[in-house]
């Protein structure tokens, strides 16, 4: 930052773990708001939600909790900034209807500090090293324009791959590390076990099977009526629906 930038300060929160503790975040936010008329920014980890869509699990989160949040940002002038990627910055990880999903950690700003940084973009990134995901703050989008090239992105599941280190480590020492030429295979490599993954993505695994799923789904019809509806046809249905 330059002479010249105007100020602005920057807050970085991570949330009570205990509901009954949370009031004490909240009052140290208001508290923080009183101290200073600068643009403001806060970012991290709130351990709560906005919105009840926010929280997606099977049990709803009680709403005054989320009530006394949203309050507090909006009497601090606070806005929520959005975001882009999934929906959600906690996952727990379990199957079924004991998965929990939610949008735990945001970036909110009073109006001057949007009007400084009016192109802000949050992104929900993703790691599968734990399960919690990191946001990513973007100030300022890039302007110049690139050679039109081909993008190739670097795939987060490739870390799962078994064969990943194996061909790593091959590619460099058949190459003898010559920088271009072991990129450019590194990267042909990278490619073919992408295109090797995804190619059987949807395909059916016979390995798997679909009772966890279809065990979720609540019964509709009962016993006694698949044996009326699989029961032979009565002459008096057939002449009905013949006359």
């Amino acid at each position: 930052m330059s002479s010249i930038d105007p100020m602005w300060r920057l807050t970085c929160v991570y949330g009570e773990l205990r509901t009954e503790n949370r009031q004490r975040m909240w009052n140290t936010i208001v508290d923080l708001k009183n101290r200073s008329n600068l643009p403001w920014l806060v970012v991290g980890h709130f351990n709560e939600v906005l919105w009840q869509h926010e929280h997606m699990s099977e049990t709803k989160r009680p709403e005054p909790q989320i009530r006394v949040f949203r309050d507090t940002l909006e009497s601090c002038g606070l806005v929520d900034l959005g975001f882009t990627g999934v929906p959600f910055t906690f996952n727990n990880n379990q199957s079924g209807r004991k998965n929990v999903r939610v949008r735990l950690d945001k970036a909110v700003a009073i109006d001057s500090w949007r009007d400084l940084f009016a192109e802000t973009e949050i992104k929900h990134l993703t790691t599968p090293c734990s399960d919690h995901s990191p946001i990513g703050l973007t100030l300022i989008k890039e302007t110049s324009q690139p050679t039109v090239r081909k993008v190739r992105h670097y795939e987060i599941v490739w870390e799962k791959a078994p064969e990943l280190e194996e061909i790593i480590a091959n590619t460099w020492a058949s190459l003898e590390h010559n920088g271009d030429l072991a990129s450019k295979f590194y990267q042909q490599k990278l490619e073919d076990m992408s295109r090797d993954y995804f190619k059987d993505l949807f395909a059916a695994d016979p390995n798997i099977t679909p009772d966890e799923i279809v065990d979720l789904f609540e019964t509709k019809v009962t016993n006694m009526m698949n044996e009326q509806l699989c029961a032979e046809f009565s002459d008096n249905e057939i002449a009905d629906t013949l006359f």
